[in-house]
């Protein structure tokens, strides 16, 4: 009998794994203004700092990535969508720290460039942030 119920459960299990994925269609990217989209990556990043579950944290910085897609995609090169990209990405960088290099370089770009287009959006917020980034790198041969 036990020997039995093992066997079924272990065909069940085949059988589970061998199904096929079911595909997911592609989530459009959200909708709003470049106001709303910088406040909900703002109100992501504000939430993910309080947020002890990592699950959840990844889930802030997949939401805010699509939020700062989105605004990129209406305005390109408004320093509020570059300085949001920025940030969606340092909440990646800290949920997936496998991959906070690349990152990181990625975000102090995205940085300089929202410094460039408005040095004063945010009361010079990306030159605060970089200057964050920059302090808290680790030292050489890491950094």
């Amino acid at each position: 009998m036990k020997r039995w119920l093992g066997c079924a459960l272990l065909a069940l299990m085949v059988v589970g794994c061998g199904a096929p994925l079911r595909p997911t269609a592609p989530r459009p990217l959200p909708t709003g203004s470049v106001d709303e989209l910088t406040a909900a990556i703002a109100a992501d990043a504000k939430r993910s700092d309080h947020e002890p579950d990592s699950k959840i944290r990844s889930e802030l910085a997949a939401e805010a990535a699509r939020d700062a897609e989105a605004c990129l995609a209406r305005e390109p090169q408004a320093a509020a969508c570059l300085y949001g990209r920025a940030v969606a990405l340092g909440l990646e960088a800290r949920a997936h720290p496998m991959r906070a290099g690349e990152l990181l370089n990625t975000m102090l770009v995205c940085l300089a460039n929202a410094e460039a287009a408005d040095p004063n959006y945010d009361q010079a917020g990306p030159a605060r942030v970089r200057a964050l980034v920059l302090i808290r790198a680790p030292g050489w041969p890491l950094g």
